[in-house]
């Protein structure tokens, strides 16, 4: 395959998806690549929509779905302006439904018919790597800084990041330290 930026391949080819929280792009017949475009790639319940809107598209059309970013950074994770403004406001219910259509949208990602893919450079933090850990293979720059930063603070990662790691180390020995050592956090 040619080295082609997303910046160079925007300009080349037609929008399959415009909104406000990321753009869909096809990609030589086989693939299309989503781009969250929210500030940092936040997570926001926008971002989720525009998730699951990119996948259905991606599977109407055939196409495998890579989720990437030529911003400076992949995703922070999730929303926490909304989580903090929520909590002071004793609007417990708000917290839960963005927590669980977090949940359910990677879920969707990580069960789809065709493959989800990451292509992550910068920062993949909180829930920005537990959808690296949704999607069925994911392509790293060497200088990533990837991991579950929630439980430095004492915080059970919410989108289901530690399932999957779980998941996963029973099917790899190789990542079956990994996950002792994460669940000891808890």
């Amino acid at each position: 395959l040619e080295h082609l930026t997303l910046q160079q391949h925007k300009k080349t080819c037609t929008t399959l998806l415009a909104e406000a929280a990321g753009r869909l792009w096809p990609y030589q017949g086989n693939f299309a690549i989503a781009e969250l475009t929210t500030k940092l790639g936040v997570l926001t319940k926008d971002a989720f929509t525009f998730l699951r809107e990119a996948q259905a598209i991606a599977s109407s059309t055939k196409r495998s779905l890579i989720i990437y970013s030529d911003a400076p950074h992949f995703s922070v994770g999730a929303d926490l302006k909304h989580i903090i403004s929520a909590a002071k406001e004793q609007k417990w219910q708000d917290i839960d439904e963005y927590l669980k259509y977090g949940q359910e949208t990677f879920d969707l990602l990580a069960t789809a018919d065709l493959p989800c893919l990451t292509a992550v450079s910068g920062y993949a933090l909180g829930g920005g790597c537990e959808l690296l850990l949704h999607s069925q293979g994911c392509q790293m720059h060497i200088d990533a800084k990837v991991g579950l930063v929630e439980t430095s603070l004492g915080l059970i990662p919410a989108f289901g990041g530690i399932k999957e790691v779980v998941r996963r180390s029973l099917f790899n020995r190789r990542l079956a330290p990994f996950a002792v050592e994460l669940c000891k956090n808890f």
